[in-house]
């Protein structure tokens, strides 16, 4: 869409972004948050979560994490650091407008602090909601699940009308409200990984987001495009249907579908719920988005009208 890119920033730099007013200093985050230790409210790999009241205003902070570790090549140790850049002009995010997808509010880049903040939804992200324990996470009945699959399908194809490559799409991403509604967070911005020999920069690598999740020609050219965020989608749908983790997720499914085993890949939480010939679909749906052949992968568009045609029999 054509959007300018912020480039991190180093040394205390400032980021290259003429929309002034959705940089929100860093001082007054950290008085929100005081200075990160209050409502916190989850952390991942790259990232720990905040709730706070902002400019008079419920939101959540998400800081990333620049990490930094070393690894070997060839036996040259070499330092390696993840940061993150927007790919998105911030100002054409903040206008985005959709149900499913959840509202860009602004963002810090200073020093070494890299900071996105949106608006604050109640409820859990669905990797919770399906992987954890049952006692604290809602119950998803089948009904509910194919709903959020439409939802995700939904947000994704908002995303790419508007030119947007989410890039990191993943269970984490869906938050779920209190009605159940999927809201896909994280898009707009990419994490990047730069290594350095003795100081100096020798390798720049473009890939962003769990590694079970990128298709196989993200993961070795390191160039997403709307059909890598149809494989995630697809990883996320078999999620939704297996009730299973989706780290080696794509082979277990594989395996059963060569003997036409279709129901064994289904959650034994809702098989009593489902329709098997709609849950065979779905499947196929998954299993067309997670094509190893990126030509054979669906446009999400279409995977909003297969799932729209079958929304009437799920109820």
């Amino acid at each position: 869409m054509g959007g300018k890119c912020f480039k991190a920033v180093k040394g205390g730099g400032t980021p290259e972004s003429p929309e002034q007013e959705l940089k929100i200093p860093l001082r007054d985050i950290q008085l929100a948050t005081q200075n990160f230790s209050q409502n916190y409210i989850g952390t991942g790999m790259t990232s720990s979560v905040y709730k706070c009241l902002l400019h008079d205003r419920v939101v959540a902070v998400k800081r990333m994490n620049i990490m930094v570790g070393y690894s070997y090549l060839k036996g040259e140790k070499r330092y390696i650091r993840f940061d993150f850049v927007f790919v998105v002009d911030a100002k054409a995010l903040r206008e985005f407008q959709h149900p499913k997808i959840v509202k860009f509010v602004g963002f810090c880049q200073e020093g070494n602090e890299r900071l996105i903040v949106s608006e604050y939804v109640k409820g859990k992200n669905l990797h919770q909601c399906l992987h954890g324990n049952p006692n604290v996470v809602p119950y998803i009945t089948w009904k509910q699940r194919f709903q959020i699959a439409v939802d995700i399908a939904e947000g994704i194809q908002y995303l790419h009308q508007q030119g947007v490559i989410h890039r990191r799409l993943r269970s984490t991403n869906v938050l779920l409200d209190q009605n159940l509604t999927a809201r896909i967070a994280d898009y707009g911005f990419r994490e990047i990984r730069e290594t350095y020999t003795q100081s100096r920069i020798c390798d720049r690598g473009p890939i962003s987001g769990a590694l079970e999740y990128l298709c196989p020609q993200y993961m070795t050219l390191g160039i997403a495009g709307k059909n890598s965020d149809v494989y995630a989608y697809g990883i996320v749908l078999l999620e939704l249907l297996s009730g299973k983790d989706a780290l080696g997720l794509i082979y277990w499914v594989s395996d059963r579908l060569k003997e036409g085993r279709y129901l064994d890949i289904c959650d034994p939480r809702i098989i009593s719920e489902i329709d098997d010939q709609i849950f065979k679909v779905a499947v196929d749906i998954a299993m067309q988005c997670t094509a190893a052949n990126l030509g054979d992968r669906p446009e999400i568009s279409d995977v909003v009208v297969a799932l729209g045609a079958c929304r009437n029999v799920v109820g």
